[in-house]
């Protein structure tokens, strides 16, 4: 039996709710998140939508159970597409960070922030391995799976935007969170040559990291992102595989 009795929220492409699953006898009911997408015709949306089953279901193999959510299944019904998930009950880092009893200088010590950066990468090496970027790396999209006193364990979800083997020739047209996007989205240009598509998630995750360790962003606002950009800096030159 199955019942749906939690409020939902916004995830990368649509609505997530949780879902009860109410069990025989006195075996315990459990929990799966269901994203549901609204489908819209258009081939750019069908596109996203197979990118992101794809990638969920390339990385659910078992050897790679402990960087990434799990999915359950998928299921078109009506003019939306339902794509069941783990829940975890902690929920996101972003939660974590903004919680004023948990958190409450909103960031974490550097060994925290370390193990975090540990498993993050170890995910991003696995996608790039077999030629998947995220492309929306940021805390929302980091589940905790366990947290303080104990240590943290985190998986990488929310595959909403996620590219396989493309490199970038409009950074202006790429979706995802503002903060998190490389300063090519606002108009730096880019050193010709690389694998760009990897360095839109080293420059997320760089982001990530900081706003853990300093409860902030790398820039105040966009102001002062554009002044920083327009002084034509030279970009330091750190190689995507410098997590191997």
């Amino acid at each position: 039996m199955v019942s749906t009795s939690r409020s939902g929220w916004e995830g990368g492409m649509g609505l997530v709710y949780v879902e009860e699953r109410e069990r025989a006898g006195s075996r315990p009911v459990s929990l799966r998140a269901v994203k549901k997408i609204q489908l819209s015709g258009r081939p750019e949306q069908k596109k996203m939508i197979r990118r992101e089953l794809e990638a969920m279901f390339k990385f659910s193999q078992p050897r790679f159970k402990g960087l990434f959510i799990q999915p359950y299944g998928w299921f078109l019904g009506g003019d939306y597409v339902h794509i069941a998930m783990e829940y975890y009950e902690l929920g996101d880092l972003q939660k974590y960070l903004d919680h004023p009893f948990k958190c409450p200088n909103g960031r974490l010590p550097e060994h925290e922030a370390g193990s975090i950066a540990s498993q993050i990468l170890d995910a991003l090496y696995v996608m790039h391995q077999h030629n998947f970027s995220h492309w929306d790396l940021k805390p929302a999209n980091l589940l905790i799976k366990q947290q303080p006193p104990n240590p943290w364990l985190i998986k990488l979800g929310d595959f909403g935007i996620s590219k396989r083997g493309e490199a970038i020739s409009n950074f202006t047209s790429l979706a995802g969170t503002m903060d998190y996007m490389p300063p090519e989205h606002h108009g730096y240009r880019p050193r010709s040559g690389g694998d760009n598509s990897r360095a839109v998630d080293m420059w997320a995750f760089g982001y990530t990291i900081f706003r853990v360790l300093t409860g902030q962003g790398m820039f105040r606002d966009g102001h002062e992102r554009h002044s920083f950009l327009a002084t034509h800096r030279p970009s330091p030159t750190i190689s995507c595989e410098i997590y191997r």
